[in-house]
């Protein structure tokens, strides 16, 4: 198998193997009214506990909703930026992924012009021994 043969062979090995799909991290988030008197936690996509102040009761329904809708609405935007933090605190590093892709490229373009050369040279003598 010549080196060009080679370097097809790992990336089809590559191509087949199966790709691993992790878990998203379970992250939570927290978000209030702006007088802190109703307070959500959202964890992994769901709310997890609500907690209402007593006092917020007096409010009138109009308000207590503006109230909950703001701490929902915060602890989402709290709970995405966790989880986005979470997920790219490992991710790859783009540069890294196409410096080896490159390098990749290049060796297989150099096996290719060596094959390329080897296969002239070989019609060069062929041609030569016919006449």
């Amino acid at each position: 198998m010549n080196e060009f043969e080679d370097v097809l062979r790992r990336l089809a090995e590559q191509v087949e193997q199966p790709v691993e799909v992790p878990e998203p991290p379970k992250v939570s988030g927290e978000g209030h009214s702006e007088d802190e008197m109703v307070r959500i936690t959202v964890s992994g996509g769901e709310v997890e506990d609500v907690s209402i102040d007593p006092r917020s009761l007096r409010k009138s329904s109009v308000e207590l909703a503006d109230d909950i809708r703001a701490a929902v609405n915060g602890a989402i935007g709290a709970h995405n930026r966790a989880l986005h933090e979470a997920m790219t605190a490992d991710a790859p590093d783009p540069a890294a992924i196409g410096g080896a892709i490159d390098g990749i490229r290049e060796e297989a373009a150099r096996s290719l012009d060596e094959y390329l050369d080897k296969m002239t040279a070989m019609l060069e003598q062929h041609a030569a021994r016919q006449g």
